[in-house]
């Protein structure tokens, strides 16, 4: 079921997509096999083999493609949507559906990072780092705005501010946790350190305004 668009936003998608354009609607919807997720990003083109080539920049793969006679199009959901509309520069969608979706009253969060074979990075004034293939969780706070924060890490190319940033590039974020203020940032890193088994491998990364020895935390295994 779908809403949050007019008949006229639904029919220049259409017009666009039979005409060969690659297109994007973005509206609200309900899906049994998504719960979790409330909206959805259809990137549509009438010319499977333009839509491949589009799809396979962003790893998706053709055999996900709706391939409706009219409006063949992939469905976009959740931390991929987020990405991809970035990417496309369609910023007015994330605004306008309030991407991606999170309880907005929470302070902290978790972002995991998947890296898939080995890095050596720079990670700005912190120093030169290697980064081993495995799951990355990195733990931070937004008083204000939490769902700017998390939208602002799923983005790719941006100003280089935190040291997140700089690794964010080399890997794909798998997914966020958001927490409330019952944990301070510190002992919520203690506390997922503790649930996932996990290290900590590269002193200060996240923590120059506290004495953890991180906020970054690694798990070989994922």
């Amino acid at each position: 079921m779908a809403f949050g668009i007019n008949r006229k936003e639904l029919a220049t998608w259409k017009e666009k997509v039979q005409k060969g354009e690659l297109a994007f609607l973005t509206h609200y919807w309900i899906h049994p096999k998504f719960p979790e997720n409330k909206t959805v990003t259809k990137a549509g083109c009438s010319d499977i083999g333009k839509l491949v080539r589009w799809g396979k920049q962003y790893g998706l793969k053709e055999e996900w493609i709706d391939r409706r006679p009219e409006y063949p199009h992939f469905d976009l959901i959740g931390i991929k949507q987020v990405e991809i509309l970035f990417q496309e520069g369609l910023e007015s969608h994330i605004e306008k559906f309030r991407l991606p979706s999170l309880n907005e009253q929470h302070s902290f969060y978790a972002i995991h990072l998947k890296i898939f074979e080995k890095k050596l990075l720079q990670i700005g004034k912190l120093g030169t780092y290697e980064f081993p293939e495995g799951t990355y969780i990195y733990i931070g706070s937004a008083k204000r705005n939490i769902r700017a924060r998390i939208a602002r890490h799923i983005k790719k190319v941006k100003p280089l501010r935190w040291h997140f940033d700089y690794l964010r590039p080399h890997g794909e974020i798998t997914k966020f946790e958001t927490f409330d203020n019952k944990l301070d940032e510190c002992t919520r890193c203690k506390q997922l350190k503790e649930m996932y088994q996990a290290k900590e491998i590269v002193k200060g990364f996240g923590s120059s305004d506290c004495r953890c020895q991180s906020h970054l935390l690694y798990i070989p295994r994922w």
